[in-house]
Formats: structure tokens, sequence, C-alpha cells
């Protein structure tokens, strides 16, 4: 079966490999569809209720996320810094992308008249004055719900909020106010610090881009020298060149044809395709030179040469398909597009390394077995093969030393992997020194949080959130969460309520609070005195809802109809409360986040609550994280187990292929634990990918030593043998798919970088396992599996 492909191949090279160029043109023409989305909520599936009712807030509010500005400028309460700060305003509300602006110079007001309340914007009239400006300053600083939010408590600090219009993209909203930030004119001489969700998400694109073109070209750049130096000929170097580059381009070109965009999971495809399409490549060539020692035509030594590598190059790809697969398992969008697409980029390099290789080698002349080049590549891999061989009798005279030195191994690895943090940060994903780490700490040192949770409160009905009992159940949450650690600024319909209520009697301290079920009005009658109309002061009572809704009235009169536009519906059903928050971590939100369910479930009785946000999503992302860990990670040794289980006929050979993975594995969590490395979205797949590129390794020396065995060599010695005939290749391997994903430990974001390391870690580690743990488990416990191979071998010959 497997030597039917070599067969057709060879019967006429030229056309397969015109074959392949053209459909490489045609799927590679599906790379101009390519986007890019960095956006982390879109890895979140619809059923989760957090996902739900934050898709569900466009439709009910006019902006679901905003950009944040912070500007920290000695001359922000002057007569000139009001005056920049004004035009600053008015120029970021003009951006199409912005919904409305909340900031120091437009915020609301709200003062008391003969006739009810007057609403003014604070910077109007514009302060002309000394005076006018501490007027000013004073003004903003008296209003709880603007201190601490868009000024700081102590005046040396302005924010602005800036609402993003509902169906503009995050991305493009926050480039265009970083434009007006680094415009020398249009920041008004201001440093302007623009953090926010909406922000990480344009830097993440903008990093990714350079990523991607950076790493991806680093990695061709180191498995090139690697290939020269292996094997020192231009075939040795273009062949599996072309087999990677190929391998990225279809799958690219699939992606852009489906319509998935580049995320920052899918960000390091192409380097895991180079990595991994190269070594088909490596263990076919190394093949391929070794049996051109003994001389022949070029297309008996690619047929002889195939016909030993056909089998265990389909299997490999096969199980190295399924770790990715296994992903799939993860429910996180982008990782489960990171594992489909990797492992159709898998299938290709292999389809690439079964036909475009040898139908190349088939029309090229056999390397010259006389040529000094030649001399020299063989000296080097004898050389090299007799060490492995040394190595190999090594591990058959001192077997258990070996296995206790491991098994010592294996135990510290797991006191390791029991302190794996399990951590989620895109700030931290970010440099210390980069523009959106600066801005948030900034941000967070005066004003108290760039990370957003929402709760949405849902009263049921038209008018409900008017009602009294309602709102004094949002005021205590809000109470509560000002008092809890991390958080910064609270922002609801109450404020505003508890303001108007605080001017309309008096503009007292006393009175900064909402209405009651029922509240005592003060009010004048007039009465019949000696026959003359007298007013008479009366007391009277009032249902506090129809305060309430006299308040707002009386506010939408003299403000703008829309100022609540983002804080309650139009119908007063629903109501969203906007909290900020100084960290991303997982740990911070996960704690705080269960606090507030639990202040919800006690407080809230009958009211509904929910939250939503980027809090609430960061920590669904990062449960489903730690589930989705556990599953990938089961799936895919099932697989491979089941793969190589068909492939050497055995359950029990299997199983021994699987046990470097574990070894592997241990290794990788045992590094995380003791590295302080946290498990998240970007670790998580380090797993998946050692098994399915790690089982590599196992599969070439089982089927290696199996064939030894078969030759008639006994346990022992058919280890030194198979070391010389495959272990080089295998350890080559090994190393030029780290250094292809070492490329990734120079990405700027850090998460991206330490899954480079942990991969390459990885393919080290499984190799050794291979070379080391099987060797030794082989000749210990004598698998009778490989015995009754050899009797079958016997019975066939002797029929």
């Amino acid at each position: 079966m497997f030597l039917g492909i070599t067969e057709k191949v060879l019967k006429d090279p030229r056309r397969w490999i015109l074959s392949l160029v053209v459909l490489t043109l045609v799927l590679g023409y599906g790379m101009r569809f390519l986007t890019a989305d960095t956006d982390v909520t879109n890895d979140l599936p619809r059923r989760i209720e957090a996902k739900r009712l934050y898709d569900q807030i466009e439709e009910m509010f006019p902006a679901k996320e905003m950009v944040i500005v912070g500007i920290e400028d000695p001359g922000l309460f002057t007569v000139d810094g009001v005056a920049r700060l004004v035009r600053l305003t008015h120029r970021f509300e003009s951006l199409d992308v912005i919904q409305s602006v909340m900031g120091p110079t437009n915020a609301r007001i709200i003062e008391a008249a003969d006739d009810g309340i007057v609403v003014r914007e604070a910077a109007d009239p514009l302060p002309m004055t000394r005076a006018d400006v501490e007027a000013f300053e004073q003004d903003l600083l008296d209003q709880p719900m603007l201190r601490g939010a868009i000024v700081s408590d102590d005046g040396k600090a302005v924010a602005m909020l800036l609402f993003i219009r509902a169906g503009v993209r995050e991305a493009d909203a926050a480039e265009q106010v970083i434009a007006i930030a680094d415009d020398g004119e249009a920041n008004e001489g201001f440093t302007i610090h623009v953090a926010g969700r909406a922000a990480a998400t344009y830097w993440s694109k903008i990093m990714m881009g350079r990523d991607m073109g950076m790493l991806s070209g680093a990695a061709l750049a180191i498995v090139i020298l690697l290939l020269l130096v292996s094997f020192r000929s231009a075939r040795g170097v273009l062949l599996p060149l072309t087999v990677v580059v190929s391998s990225v381009v279809w799958t690219l070109g699939l992606m852009g044809y489906l319509g998935h965009p580049i995320t920052h999971s899918t960000e390091v495809l192409p380097i895991l395709l180079i990595a991994i399409g190269v070594a088909d490549g490596i263990h076919i060539l190394k093949g391929y030179y070794a049996r051109a020692r003994r001389g022949g035509t070029a297309r008996d030594i690619v047929f002889d040469t195939m016909a030993d590598l056909n089998r265990p190059v389909i299997l490999t790809s096969i199980t190295t398909a399924c770790g990715f697969l296994a992903l799939n398992t993860s429910g996180i969008e982008s990782i489960m597009t990171l594992g489909f697409f990797t492992a159709f980029g898998v299938i290709v390099a292999m389809v690439f390394s079964l036909v475009l290789i040898p139908a190349a080698l088939a029309l090229l002349e056999p390397p010259a077995t006389s040529s000094g080049a030649a001399e020299n590549r063989r000296g080097r891999f004898a050389a090299v093969e007799l060490v492995a061989e040394r190595y190999g009798a090594f591990l058959v005279r001192r077997k258990g030393a070996v296995a206790g030195g491991v098994g010592v191994v294996i135990v510290l690895a797991i006191i390791g992997a029991t302190m794996v943090p399990v951590e989620m940060s895109t700030i931290s994903n970010f440099p210390s020194d980069h523009p959106l780490r600066k801005a948030t700490d900034m941000i967070n040192r005066h004003f108290g949080g760039t990370t957003s949770l929402v709760v949405v409160v849902e009263g049921g009905e038209p008018d409900a959130i008017k009602d009294p009992a309602v709102l004094e159940k949002m005021d205590k949450l809000e109470e509560y969460l000002r008092a809890t650690p991390h958080v910064g600024s609270v922002q609801s319909i109450t404020g505003f309520i508890k303001q108007l209520h605080r001017v309309m009697h008096g503009d007292t301290d006393s009175a900064y609070r909402l209405p009651h079920e029922l509240e005592e009005e003060k009010g004048f009658d007039y009465v019949e005195v000696d026959g003359k109309e007298v007013a008479k002061e009366v007391t009277f009572t009032v249902p506090g809802k129809e305060l309430v809704a006299q308040y707002l009235a009386l506010y939408e009169m003299s403000g703008k109809p829309d100022d609540f536009a983002n804080l309650v519906t139009y119908d007063y059903s629903t109501a969203k409360m906007n909290v900020l928050i100084d960290s991303d971590r997982a740990s911070v939100l996960n704690a705080l986040v269960a606090d507030v369910r639990a202040f919800i479930a006690d407080n809230f009785g009958d009211v509904k609550a929910e939250l939503t946000g980027m809090a609430e999503l960061l920590r669904a992302v990062n449960q489903m994280v730690i589930r989705g860990q556990g599953w990938s990670i089961l799936s895919s040794l099932i697989l491979v187990w089941i793969v190589t289980s068909l492939m050497f006929r055995s359950s029990i050979l299997g199983v021994f292929s699987t046990l470097p993975l574990f070894f592997s594995l241990f290794l990788n969590f045992g590094v995380m634990g003791m590295g302080g490395i946290a498990l998240n979205v970007m670790t998580m797949a380090t797993s998946s990918v050692a098994v399915g590129v790690g089982i590599d390794y196992a599969i070439h020396f089982v089927h290696r030593y199996q064939h030894e065995r078969l030759s008639g060599l006994d346990f022992e010695t058919a280890v030194p043998a198979t070391m010389r005939a495959s272990g080089v290749a295998i350890m080559l391997n090994a190393v030029t798919v780290a250094a292809g994903f070492a490329a990734l430990t120079f990405s700027e974001f850090h998460g991206v970088a330490e899954m480079g390391f942990l991969i390459a870690l990885t393919m080290l580690t499984s190799a050794f396992a291979a070379l080391t743990i099987l060797p030794v488990v082989f000749v210990m416990f004598r698998p009778a599996a490989f015995t009754r191979a050899a009797r079958a071998r016997d019975l066939k010959q002797g029929e």
C-alpha cells in the first residue's frame, strides 16, 4: 500500500511536481483574504452566559467598550490647560468611531435653580482666570461620581472615557485615538496615555504582525542553517525548505478562503509548520544519503529509501495531526482553530515529503560517492553513528542505573508540576517598557482600573430601575465594590440620582442619597386666612419611584437626553454598572467575581443581576484553559496510542511508544512549576504539541528496533544497531525542530516566548526519552510483541 505511492510518483515525477506547484498557486491565492483578529472575547462560545450577555449589550446600549485616556501634567488646572483639554475633548468627540466622551471638561455639573435644576458642562463657561480654574477644579472634586473616575484625588491627573460606537471594531477605534495621542499638534501638547481593552487589542494586532514576519524569518533561517550543516548540499536544504514553505502557504491560503483570521493563538502557526514540517524531510534525506553510499540509479536509491520510510513518515504525520486535533477539546475558538489548521498543515507537509522529495531526487543525479563533499558527509555521519552505537551499548550495560536516574528526574518533575500557577493576564503579556504597560500603570495609579467588569441589572419591565428598592440594591453593591481591593471607579445611574436628590435638598452632604420607598417632602400650600391666601409650609408624602421619575425628567430637560444611554436602557428596564479594576490577572478576577456573585446572591433577592465585561470573560477563558488542558492531553494520548497500536499491530507496543511522552510531559510541567511559568491560553498548547510531535521519535525508534529484531538480533544487540540506523536522524530531527521552535522565544509577547521555550524543551526531552527510556525498557522487560513478530518471521521463512 505505502510503496504504491512511491511507484506512482517515480513513474512520472515531473507531472507530480507540476501538480503540486499548480495546487500551491491556487491555495496560495487565498492568503490575500487573510485578516487579523486579536479580540480575545471571540474565543468564547455563546453558550457561556457572560459571552451571550456581552454580545447582547451591544443591542441594548449604544456602546459596549471604551478607550481609556489618561493625562498627567502639571499644567492641567491652568487657564491654558483647561482650554487645551476642551479642544482635545472636542477632537475625540468628532471621531466617527466614538459614541460619546466623558471627561473633566464636559462632565455634567448639576446645580439647583429657582425653577428646578441646571445641568451644565464643567468647563462651561470656559475658565478665564485663576479663580475660575480653581472653581472648575473644585466642582469636579465635589462630585463623588467624578472624583477618582475622571479626576484624581490629588488633582494631578485627569482621565477621559471614550465610549466606542456599537458595531465599530475596538482596534480601529483605539488606532484613531492613539493617532491623536501621538500627533504633536492634535494632542495639544499633552503626554496622553491610552489604555483599556481596545488599546490592548490594537497593540496586539500591531505586535502580531511584527512577530509573524520576524519570527517566521528567524525560524526559516535557523532551519536552513541546520540543514546546511547537516547535509551540506543544495538538495539537502532546498527540498525540506520547499516542503515547509508549501505547507505554510497551503494552510494560510485555506484559512483565507474559509474566512478564519489570524489570532493571538494562530500567529504561531507558520513557525509550528516550519519546525514540524522539516522533520520528515530530514529522515528521508538521511536515509537517501545512507542508501546512496551503496550506489545505484537515482530511481533505485529513492525507491529503497521510501520503502523503508513511507510507513513511519505517514504514521508519524498522522499522530502529530492527532495531537493537534486534540486541541479541539479546549472549547477555546482560537486554540481549536490552531489545532485544526496545524493538523492540516502537517498532513500537507507529509504529502510534499512523500511526493515532492522523491520526485525531485529521482530527477537529480545521485550524490557522487567519491566526491570530497560525499566523503566528508559520509565520515561525519559515520562518526556520529559510532557515538550513537556506543551510547546504545552503554544503555544496555548500565540499564539499572539509567532507569534509576530517570526515576529521580520524574519524581522531581512531579514535585515541580504541583507548583504550576494557572494565570492569565493580557497586559502582563506585553514588555514592561511597552506604551500600553506604561499607560495602564499610570491610569491604575491615579484612577484604579482599566479592566472592566459590567453588572447588568434586569428589572423585567419598563421603569423598573426607577424603583428605590432596585436602586438601593445597586447602591449597596456599588458601596461594596468601592471597598473591595483592586476596584477603582464604579459608574451607575445611582450616582446621578443621588446627586440630583442632594441638589434638590439644599446641596448638603447628608442629602447625597437615594430616595426611600416613601419620602416626606416639604412644600407650600395656599390657605385662606381672613379672606386672604397665605402660603403655608406643609409636609406631604411622595412615593420614592415617583420622585426618581421627576428627578430624571428634570435632568433630561436640562441636560442631554442621551447622558444616561450607557447606564440604563431608554425604557429604564435594564441598568448597567461599569466597574473598573486595576488588574487583569485571572487570580485577582476569580476572587473578585466570586465575591461579587456571593454578594448579589445574598442581597439582590428576586432582582436579576448578571456579570459580564472583560473581567468576567477573561475569568471564563481561564477556566476553559484549566478544563481544556486535561482533556487535550488525555485525548491526544488516546489518539496516538490507537494509531501506534494499529501501526505496530500491538496495543502493548502502543503503550510503550507513549512512555517517552509521559516523561516529557512531566518534565514540561516540572519546569513550568519550578520556573514560575503560568498555564494559560498560549502555554496550554505545548502539551498537545509535545504529544503530537514527540511521539514521532518513539515511532521511528520502535519501527527500527522492530526491524532489527526481525533481522535476527536479540533484545540487547538490537539497541546499538537501532541507535546507529535511526538514532542520529532522530536527534538531528529533534535539534532542528527544537531550534525552529526556539525562534518563538524572540517574540515580544511573553506568552508566545514561553510557549517557544517549552515546546523546544519538549522536543529535546521527547527525543532523549525515545533514545534512552525505550531501549532500557525493551531490554529490561523484553516485550513479547517483539518476540511474536520474530517468530512469525521465522515461520514465514520456514514455509
